[in-house]
């Protein structure tokens, strides 16, 4: 208890109002009620208004799980996003405080919000300052470069990791998710390998990649692994690749980096 009191209240230094296109990224893995409490809290607004968007998931159930998370902490202002009604979410859009994300698939997600031609009402809410946060596939698919699968095992093979455009919520970074628990080392570094000007974030369940700009801090119980390879040196002309001096970070709560 004592830990996630001290991981979710450092939430509180996220403000609707007065921190402008902050990004709440989760690893996955069950999320404690801290967590939506404290982002209401930290809006610094009596009655904050939160969109949640369950498309990645499959479940029918996903999204009243989501809302009922969000009225149990407080919220009084929840909708679920209906791409079925592309209007009316563009409009609920732009009044939300808090837009999230929640788990499942990302190229799922990425494919319906597209469809409804929702990406750039979401980029604009972002950039006007409302919280933007995901977990699991819902962080994932921020990046301006999604990854999806796994490749096959072995040596590191150019183009091998599956590769699509995500919502551009936080250029320069893949995201990628569950990190520890399923052993996505190796999905990760491919994808860096293939991609050595965007910089590789792997978040862990129960963790948090707080990013403001190009400047991301880490909240929560578990570790984010960070692959730089912007000053490697990629080798290999043909399928197979080889690389010197991809930079490996490993940061812990309260490290932070920046890009």
């Amino acid at each position: 208890m004592r830990m996630a009191s001290q991981f979710f209240g450092l939430l509180l230094l996220l403000s609707c109002a007065g921190n402008p296109g902050t990004l709440v990224l989760a690893g996955g893995g069950k999320l404690p009620d801290s967590l939506f409490r404290q982002s209401l809290a930290a809006c610094g607004t009596n009655s904050p208004i939160v969109l949640v968007f369950p498309q990645a998931s499959s479940r029918e159930e996903a999204g009243s799980e989501v809302t009922r998370a969000w009225t149990a902490a407080g919220a009084q202002g929840v909708s679920v996003a209906d791409l079925s009604n592309p209007d009316t979410v563009a409009g609920q859009i732009l009044e939300a405080d808090i837009l999230w994300f929640s788990g499942g698939s990302q190229l799922k997600l990425i494919e319906e919000l597209d469809d409804a031609h929702l990406v750039h009402a979401i980029k604009s809410r972002h950039q006007q300052g409302a919280i933007v946060g995901g977990t699991s596939a819902g962080a994932a698919a921020m990046g301006k470069i999604v990854i999806s699968g796994e490749p096959s095992p072995g040596p590191f093979t150019r183009g091998a990791m599956e590769a699509h455009e995500g919502l551009g919520l936080c250029p320069g970074l893949i995201i990628d998710q569950h990190f520890i628990q399923r052993n996505r080392n190796h999905r990760l570094l491919t994808a860096v390998m293939d991609n050595p000007r965007h910089v590789g974030v792997g978040i862990s369940e129960g963790t948090i990649f707080r990013v403001r700009g190009r400047h991301g801090e880490v909240l929560g119980s578990g570790p984010v692994h960070i692959y730089d390879a912007r000053k490697a040196k990629i080798i290999g002309s043909g399928p197979l690749q080889s690389a010197e001096r991809i930079q490996l970070s490993i940061l812990q709560a309260g490290d932070s980096y920046s890009w």
